[in-house]
């Protein structure tokens, strides 16, 4: 192996070694974005579940999404979602409160690649996290809407 490899092979050890915010920090050095026709196959006809299941967004094939949020206050959205060319997901959501009042929530996240790994970034915060893999987004993308029903569910409750 020639010094330079040498080098490269340690400096990458170091970056892989770095606490998540320091790695944070370097993320957008170190990568690039994500082409929006792979940001989509990755959401199309998918549920992204949140932390507190059953919560989550489904993202329809048409741009189209449906929502569903149990806590602070249980709510239903409907909405639009899209991908720009800097590599961002973001989302249009009308929520409707079970218990009434409704408001509008507009965010997107980064999406940026280092190697064969992407990352993700609500871009309201300065965590960077895999989409897939060891992160806490494992498992969170699933084929198929699952929020759909759990809607359902709710407005019945009304």
């Amino acid at each position: 192996m020639s010094f330079a490899g040498y080098l490269a092979g340690t400096s990458f050890l170091a970056s892989a070694l770095l606490s998540a915010s320091a790695w944070s920090a370097q993320l957008p050095n170190l990568s690039r974005a994500v082409d929006p026709a792979e940001i989509r196959q990755i959401y199309a006809g998918r549920t992204w579940a949140w932390k507190e299941r059953p919560t989550g967004i489904y993202f329809a094939p048409s741009g189209a999404l449906q929502a569903y949020e149990n806590a602070p206050d249980e709510r239903v959205g409907t909405g639009s979602w899209r991908i720009d060319g800097k590599g961002r997901l973001c989302v249009d959501i009308r929520w409707q409160r079970i218990a009434g009042g409704a408001s509008r929530h507009r965010s997107c996240w980064s999406h940026r690649r280092v190697g064969s790994v992407i990352w993700k970034q609500h871009d309201d915060r300065s965590e960077w996290y895999s989409v897939f893999g060891g992160s806490k987004e494992a498992g969170r993308v699933s084929v198929g809407n699952r929020i759909s029903p759990v809607i359902e569910r709710a407005l019945a409750r009304r």
